[in-house]
C-alpha cells in the first residue's frame, strides 16, 4: 500500500475521535515520516481529497472520505490469497 493510501487510512481512522489531529498523529497511524505525510497531504489536497481547515489540520473532503471508507473496507490482498489457499486444500 502506498504512502497516499496509508494516509488516507489513518485519517480516516483518526475521525471517529471528533477532534483535529495533525501531521504527527496522521504518521504515528500511517507508520510513516512527518515529511512523507505531509507530501502525501499536498497530493491529496491536490486531488481534492483532503482539505486543511483554518487553524491548520488536516481534513478529509466528502470525496476523501468516501475513498478511505472503500480503503479500510476492502478485503487485502493476503487475507484474499489465504482464503483462496484454505478453499484449494
Amino acid at each position: 500500500m502506498n504512502i497516499d493510501a496509508r494516509v488516507l487510512r489513518a485519517m480516516f481512522r483518526l475521525t471517529s475521535r471528533r477532534k483535529a489531529v495533525n501531521a504527527q498523529e496522521i504518521a504515528e497511524r500511517a507508520g510513516a515520516r512527518v515529511a512523507a505525510v505531509d507530501a502525501s497531504l499536498r497530493r491529496l489536497r491536490a486531488a481534492g481529497l483532503a482539505e486543511t481547515r483554518a487553524t491548520g489540520s488536516p481534513r478529509l473532503t466528502l470525496a476523501g472520505l468516501a475513498f478511505a471508507a472503500a480503503l479500510v473496507s476492502a478485503p487485502s490482498r493476503s487475507w484474499r490469497r489465504a482464503d483462496r489457499m484454505s478453499r484449494a486444500a
